[in-house]
């Protein structure tokens, strides 16, 4: 399709056919000269300042009756090239001619009615307009001028009173503005202080509500008084009675601190207020500091002398902590969090059992694996999401993999982990998630794999050191793994289970998990199972019995082995040229997001079907719902809405409770008939009912439905069921559409069903 400029303005004034208008909406997005001349036309016809040419102008391009003859195509083609050129080298004429083009659609459409009191005065205007002669008699004989548009304008004193009314209306806001303004100035505080000789500074204090009542608050943080400048300073030991303060009597309540209060670390220990000025140090009460089993608050003294070396101490702990691979051990001491800050507490803690009764309750949670897991793959594609799932970002190299951090590596992606100093690693092949577990008592980290396939790799273990213990959890199901102290590798398959029967659970589960061994044996054990030894292969999902301590050992040994699986032993394929260049634009479009969530869905709709599916797929693994449905709803592209369709089905069996949460999704985006019946089609279909002549004619009669969910999700089951589609394809004009659908009731009328009856 060539496109011309009348052509686009009748895009952008929508009068278009539907089919015309879909090419052209897909020429444009991939013409970016085109587009931009679209962008360029609404400016220009939006542009205030932009003149107008004159009405009675004869020149070429700026005569009326050109453009006239242009918008009603009765140039030559020689003629149209000639007066596009000119058009789109002067902005004055592409908007003259684009804003014809929008008025004589809106008048000729009906779009727009002309007032009856418009109407009327156009009348008098125009029978005041005296005729020729009466005109030249007027101006003094002679042959009479053309009209100058200049003469149907009203006269000066009619457009005054016209709008004397709105200059009022102008008066009176300023006015009411300028009070406002003054009111506002005269009731300020600041201003008040300013006369009361108050200084900024004083007001700048501790709030009147953070003040204690009385001398049973509770102490009370020292803050800075710049007015003790001018009214003396106060003696060593007010300052010291100020900052101990007087003694909590047992059951006395003490005041919160608000954050009005909180002060920040100035790099020496010591407090800094607001002001930039050091209070003294709170009084603590005395410790038993003999008693090993007391725990040690720091003393505020303490805080100047080795201030820096505690926050630097502070701050290790706490990136220590978050680390699941390099955990903090547990301080069997430490039975309050709030010992030594019972000042900061509403009432008195309730009292609490000994120490020594705590302590052998208390594991050391195990360390390996040191300095942690971080990021070894520099060009693959890896999407980092939080604990709770609300935001995600692209991976870099080197990035640190905390505990409860949620990876998912999308099609074509292959990134690699590594792990300590003794060459571990592991890797995840493409559309695989994976959540990072911390330690606990019993094991180091684990992998809690939702679908997909990991691979881990411990080439040199230390012979001289404990057994290193790892966990897998799969589907609420958890194992764990003595790794040997030889070199292993273990490949882990988990395989996503889709429903075939309406709200009905998949026969062997949700997913399979299937589990390799190649090296040296690990041990291996249920939750609540006995450790057996793994030399190659062992089916973990689904198993004989639901675990437990008479789970049989077929479980755990296969008589028939699998043998270790080429996909762990081979990198993941060359891509081609054209996956290579739809990789390259889908990471593109995402190096720059603060959460990849909130632009996959835009990709999904990406001109490119491709990179659009990229998207759909990523969101699937993700389990975003409320995104999954929208693709389904208003994705462009077949590739992506079957991403969809995939993803909603598996998460559809993550939880009982997803079904209600599906359907009230659904009736968000769809009415109440069309979101049962996408719910119905998502739970699936099986050759029993490819059989069945009702359910196959209900199928084919989806095909004609007004949603293209509908007609995607159907023709999508019949293709699963049959493996043909008869040229059918949902996007496609209600014409093309419809012969699909009477091959497919041809299809009916000579087999009785979609499948032919069993044997």
């Amino acid at each position: 399709m060539k496109l011309t400029l009348r052509y686009l303005l009748a895009y952008m004034d929508d009068i278009l056919r539907p089919a015309d208008a879909r090419e052209v909406g897909r020429s444009l997005a991939e013409n970016k000269a085109a587009s931009d001349l679209v962008t360029r036309v609404r400016s220009v016809i939006r542009m205030r300042r932009l003149s107008a040419p004159d009405p009675l102008a004869d020149d070429p391009g700026r005569d009326a009756n050109e453009v006239a003859e242009y918008l009603d195509n009765l140039m030559s083609p020689a003629e149209i090239r000639e007066f596009e050129q000119r058009c789109l080298e002067s902005d004055e004429s592409l908007a003259e001619v684009g804003a014809s083009h929008q008025i004589l659609t809106l008048i000729l459409g009906g779009g727009l009615q002309t007032p009856d009191s418009t109407r009327q005065r156009l009348k008098t205007l125009a029978y005041a307009i005296p005729d020729e002669t009466e005109y030249a008699a007027q101006r003094g004989g002679g042959q009479p001028d053309r009209l100058s548009p200049d003469d149907l304008v009203p006269p000066l004193e009619m457009r005054r009173s016209r709008t004397s009314w709105q200059q009022v209306a102008a008066a009176l806001g300023i006015f009411l503005l300028m009070g406002s303004w003054v009111y506002s100035i005269l009731t300020d505080p600041s201003f008040r202080y300013e006369n009361e000789g108050v200084t900024e500074s004083r007001r700048s204090t501790v709030p009147a509500e953070t003040e204690p009542a009385d001398a049973e608050a509770g102490p009370v943080l020292a803050q800075a008084d710049d007015a003790a400048e001018t009214t003396g300073k106060k003696s060593e030991a007010e300052n010291g009675k100020a900052a101990a303060g007087p003694q909590r009597p047992n059951g006395a309540a003490a005041r919160p601190q608000t954050p009005d209060q909180a002060v920040a670390s100035n790099g020496t220990g010591r407090m800094q207020n607001g002001n930039g000025i050091d209070p003294d140090p709170v009084a603590l009460p005395d410790l038993n500091l003999d008693d090993p089993n007391t725990p040690t608050p720091p003393a505020a003294g303490n805080m100047a002398e080795n201030g820096s070396e505690a926050s630097e101490t502070a701050a290790s702990n706490d990136a220590d902590s978050q680390i699941a691979m390099t955990p903090t051990p547990v301080n069997p001491n430490a039975a309050n969090p709030n010992a030594g800050n019972a000042g900061e507490n509403e009432s008195v803690d309730p009292p609490q059992p000994k120490v020594e009764d705590k302590v052998d309750a208390v594991q050391m949670a195990p360390v390996c694996f040191e300095p942690g897991i971080q990021v070894a793959s520099a060009d693959e594609v890896l999407f980092v999401s939080s604990a709770d799932g609300s935001t995600a970002k692209m991976a870099k190299a080197e990035q640190e993999i905390q505990s409860g951090d949620f990876l998912l590596a999308p099609r074509y992606a292959l990134p690699r982990f590594k792990m300590g100093d003794r060459g571990a690693n592991w890797r995840m092949r493409e559309s695989t998630t994976v959540r990072i577990l911390g330690s606990d008592a019993d094991t180091c980290m684990g992998w809690e794999i939702d679908q997909g396939q990991l691979l881990i790799d411990f080439p040199s273990p230390d012979p001289t050191a404990e057994p290193i213990r790892v966990r897998l959890q799969v589907f609420g199901q958890t194992w764990q793994l003595e790794l040997p102290k030889k070199p292993t590798s273990l490949a882990l398959n988990v395989r996503p289970q889709f429903p075939t029967h309406f709200e009905q659970l998949p026969a062997p589960g949700p997913v399979t998990a299937e589990f390799w061994v190649d090296g040296a044996p690990i041990r291996l054990k249920s939750k609540d199972g006995e450790w057996k030894e793994v030399a190659n292969y062992v089916r973990l999902i689904p198993t004989a019995s639901a675990g437990g301590e008479d789970e049989p050992a077929e479980a755990f040994a296969s008589t028939e082995a699998p043998p270790y699986p080429a996909w762990a032993e081979t990198p993941a394929a060359d891509l081609t040229t054209s996956q290579g260049r739809d990789l390259r634009e889908f990471v593109k479009s995402l190096e720059l997001s603060n959460n990849v969530w909130l632009d996959l869905q835009g990709i999904a709709s990406n001109p490119n079907a491709r990179v659009a599916a990229l998207a759909a797929e990523a969101l699937a693994l993700g389990q975003r719902l409320p995104a999954l449905v929208s693709v389904l709803a208003h994705s462009p592209h077949e590739e992506s809405r079957t991403a969809a369709i995939a993803g909603l089905r598996y998460w559809l069996l993550r939880d009982t409770d997803n079904r209600e949460t599906l359907q009230d999704e659904l009736n968000r985006t769809f009415n109440a008939e069309t979101a049962f019946i996408v719910y119905r089609l998502l739970w699936g279909f099986d050759e029993s009912d490819g059989r069945d002549a009702d359910m196959s004619r209900q199928l084919v009669n989806w095909l004609r439905h007004e949603h293209v969910a509908v007609r995607e999700l159907s023709i999508y089951w019949i293709y699963q069921l049959t493996g043909q589609k008869q040229n059918y394809r949902p996007l496609a004009q209600i014409n093309t559409r419809e012969q699909g659908v009477l091959a497919w009731e041809r299809h009916l009328s000579r087999v009785g069903a979609l499948l032919p009856p069993g044997e």
